[in-house]
């Protein structure tokens, strides 16, 4: 283990700013761009590793991701000193993996054929020596955002939020947030955001999966229902098309000056048709990630 560097760049993650969308008043951004490897990944990277750095001083940390959450490993284990692993499927942005690299990350890229990523990565770490965080089936995901997200989206609106909706990969963001939204008021509506070519909304609804889901949107287009995916505190999903997200990653960047990821830009989107809908007075729209992971 090397030694901690005097300031710690971990204290910067959470407390991300919320503000008013110019074209809407009613739709409020938390824009989870402002952390460190600039998406929301970073809450639960910090988590899980706090979870283990008193447990084992001496271990390589290995985790699956589609990008942003092996950026936020990364980053934290720099700070700690752990050497790490990240396993991603071979589509991942070449921007998200040389971020990984830079905060001293190893980086394997899988194919879709044969073992796949998080295959990969549970087979790293089931070595002497190596610990598996798992994003896609760790508790700690989801209660990083129970602990943080929600708990500043409640206090940033004054107790005073409708709705809140965010894009559903893993489902920790939304899982976590919800639950605490919930608690604090029944009647706020939760509402995820999925890919058209994803099986989540059809898990949500009962129907037949698709057989081989196939998303252009990162994070986005997962194949199984996850356990951190806590589908009784999500009150609906609603559908966007990979042209959408992209289409409107472009919008948002060229009129209103927000560079956001494709996922994020799909969900302000979908926000802004659900806020006209339901006509809510302050509705939250989760922005994940920032557009310049994707150029």
């Amino acid at each position: 283990m090397k030694s901690h560097p005097k300031y710690n760049l971990t204290r910067t993650i959470g407390n991300t700013p919320l503000i008013q969308f110019d074209d809407n008043p009613s739709v409020k951004l938390k824009l989870e761009y402002h952390n460190p490897t600039f998406s929301m990944k970073d809450r639960v990277a910090l988590h899980m590793i706090n979870d283990i750095h008193d447990i084992n001083e001496d271990i390589h940390i290995v985790e699956a991701s589609s990008g942003n959450t092996g950026a936020s490993v990364a980053f934290v284990c720099s700070y700690y000193g752990y050497d790490c692993t990240i396993c991603v499927p071979e589509s991942t942005s070449k921007l998200k993996t040389e971020l990984i690299k830079k905060y001293g990350g190893n980086v394997v890229s899988c194919p879709n054929e044969g073992m796949d990523y998080q295959e990969y990565a549970d087979h790293l770490g089931r070595k002497d020596g190596y610990l598996y965080l798992d994003q896609y089936h760790n508790k700690l995901n989801p209660e990083a955002h129970y602990l943080s997200t929600g708990p500043e989206i409640w206090e940033q609106t004054n107790h005073k939020i409708d709705c809140f909706v965010c894009p559903v990969g893993s489902g920790g963001t939304i899982s976590g947030t919800g639950k605490y939204l919930k608690e604090m008021n029944p009647n706020i509506q939760i509402i995820g955001v999925d890919s058209k070519e994803s099986n989540i909304h059809r898990f949500y609804e009962g129907c037949e999966p698709l057989e081989n889901p196939n998303s252009g949107v990162e994070g986005l287009g997962k194949q199984e229902k996850l356990p951190t995916m806590w589908f009784n505190y999500i009150d609906q999903i609603v559908t966007v098309s990979d042209n959408q997200c992209f289409r409107q990653m472009k919008r948002w960047a060229t009129d209103f000056g927000l560079f956001m990821g494709p996922s994020a830009a799909g969900t302000l989107f979908m926000s802004l048709q659900i806020q006209r809908n339901h006509n809510c007075e302050c509705i939250v729209s989760l922005i994940c990630d920032s557009g310049w992971k994707y150029i």
